[in-house]
């Protein structure tokens, strides 16, 4: 996966170097028709050789990760000449629909809405457990003396 990840990092590069490299010779030409102005030709051309230099520390890079990849495989004089036969696209899309299945469940966002649906179904068993009446019973009796008789009282509530 490091090999077609630094192959194509060279790839990606030596495109944008092209690239800047075309916009330089279109800025010479805008710089004799007098649109921009040395200094801005200047920029493009300074950008486009980074970005040439970029490409070939890629290149470097890919390399390397090749000739580690042959040493991993134990290739007896590694050179770094190994080709992949899959492109990193595809690599990646493999990987992506198995990491999809093996950690769906560790995903924040379905942790949260497992914690979420346990919450609401708790509540659920909670407003049905209310619907059932509670009934409460009551009875008093007070002695209030000397003067004052004696009181009875009986009360019921039911609660929904």
């Amino acid at each position: 996966m490091a090999v077609a990840q630094a192959e194509e990092n060279v790839r990606v590069l030596m495109q944008s170097a092209a690239s800047l490299r075309k916009e330089a010779e279109l800025a010479g030409v805008r710089l004799k028709a007098g649109e921009i102005s040395n200094s801005d030709r200047s920029q493009i051309e300074i950008t486009a050789e980074r970005f040439e230099l970029d490409a070939r520390t890629a290149e470097s890079t890919a390399a390397q990760t090749r000739v580690a990849l042959e040493v991993l495989l134990g290739v007896p004089k590694p050179k770094g000449d190994i080709l992949l036969t899959e492109q990193l696209e595809t690599l990646c899309a493999a990987v992506l629909s198995l990491d999809a299945r093996a950690s769906e469940a560790n995903r924040p966002d379905v942790i949260a809405a497992d914690a979420a649906m346990r919450k609401a179904e708790a509540e659920l068993r909670l407003q049905k457990a209310n619907r059932i009446p509670n009934p409460t019973v009551l009875a008093q009796y007070e002695h209030q003396p000397p003067d004052t008789p004696n009181t009875v009282g009986l009360g019921m509530r039911l609660a929904f």
